[in-house]
């Protein structure tokens, strides 16, 4: 039986070139430091070349692997073909030598344990396959945790810098210097749309809005009366892929009066 042929590697090899070119592109263009979706282009860029690059030697080594397989198993029919043919003939000359029939029954008590062996062996291949699976199953359960745990914490320092944004540009609008309030309100804007590449949204109600539970909290806990509104955000709402991580903390202007009172 011949070997199959090789599968091409240069293809796969220049795939791993192009993209660990476009990651080194992309690290080179990127402003520092890396946001969450930059660092992921990265990484993905990365390990696809890797896996692009380890994919024919793989391919190659199932290949091999078969067309072992397969040569094993010609061969044991063969040797199996030829030990039935032997208990033929033995079973032919059993009526007429006492010794040819010992023989027989040694040869039959042999492949009892041959069967014996390869199941056996069949069972123990078995166990270690189930064992490898449960063995990648939980590696790469592992994986997805911690790549969750990375995106938390990931988003937790986001979130924690917009807020100190945030509180610089309350300060400023504070203060009543317009030059400076209007330059921190661009920096703040900015880190706002970089936050935005990344999934994160922030949610301010303007001024005047009316208080609702299910997007505003007061920073003590507490619920304010019926009709007020919000006077300024304190803490921006978060969002992260549409899911509501915060309510918006917002201090409150009391209600209006009715008319005539």
């Amino acid at each position: 039986m011949t070997d199959p042929a090789p599968l091409t590697k240069w293809p796969f090899l220049l795939g791993d070139a192009l993209l660990l070119g476009l990651a080194f592109w992309i690290e080179r263009h990127a402003a520092a430091p890396l946001s969450p979706g930059t660092a992921f282009a990265l990484i993905t860029c990365v390990a696809t070349g890797a896996l692009l690059s380890l994919y024919p030697f793989i391919q190659d080594h199932r290949a091999a692997m078969r067309a072992l397989e397969t040569q094993t198993l010609a061969s044991a029919s063969e040797k199996i073909t030829d030990l039935k043919r032997v208990m033929d003939a033995v079973g032919a000359a059993a009526a007429h030598w006492q010794s040819a029939q010992d023989a027989a029954a040694q040869i039959a008590q042999r492949s009892e344990e041959m069967a014996a062996r390869m199941d056996a062996a069949a069972r123990d291949f078995m166990e270690f396959m189930k064992q490898s699976n449960d063995a990648e199953k939980a590696r790469l359960r592992l994986s997805v945790e911690k790549l969750q745990r990375a995106e938390r914490e990931a988003i937790e320092v986001v979130v924690a810098m917009l807020d100190q944004s945030h509180l610089l540009h309350l300060a400023a609008v504070r203060s009543g210097k317009t030059d400076v309030s209007q330059n921190i309100g661009r920096f703040h804007a900015l880190c706002r749309e970089i936050a935005r590449r990344s999934g994160i949204i922030l949610m301010e109600s303007p001024r005047g809005s009316v208080f609702d539970a299910a997007k505003h909290r007061l920073e003590d806990g507490s619920q304010p009366a019926a009709g007020a509104t919000v006077g300024e955000t304190l803490a921006p709402g978060v969002t992260f892929q549409g899911q509501l991580l915060r309510l918006e903390m917002v201090a409150v202007s009391p209600a209006a009066p009715p008319s005539g009172s």
